[in-house]
């Protein structure tokens, strides 16, 4: 993702503004969406301090969210949140789980 990201902003400077970690207020990538939605911190101030941002995909646009990660996805599962780059029926009503083997 990083990398993606790094080709997109020598590309179009004027859309993508973040620096990339380990770059100071870079952002570090910690997930995405099945529709190809990008997660990451914003690294400014301490770790308990960084933001969410989330890059919509195939453009340029993105929302940021004073929130820890684990803040945002308690309030996107619980519907308490929602994020204009997801769809709008995201989640759904009935949660899934799938366990991944990290050996």
């Amino acid at each position: 993702m990083s990398r993606a990201y790094s080709q997109s902003k020598l590309k179009f400077p004027q859309y993508y503004k973040h620096h990339i970690y380990p770059e100071t207020g870079g952002i570090l990538p910690w997930g995405y969406t099945e529709n190809g939605d990008e997660l990451y911190w914003l690294t400014e101030g301490s770790p308990g301090e960084w933001k969410v941002v989330v890059y919509e995909s195939r453009v340029s646009e993105h929302y940021i969210y004073s929130l820890s990660m684990t803040d945002f996805l308690y309030q996107i599962i619980t519907k308490k949140l929602a994020c204009d780059a997801f769809p709008d029926d995201f989640p759904n009503d009935v949660a899934t789980f799938i366990s991944v083997n990290v050996d």
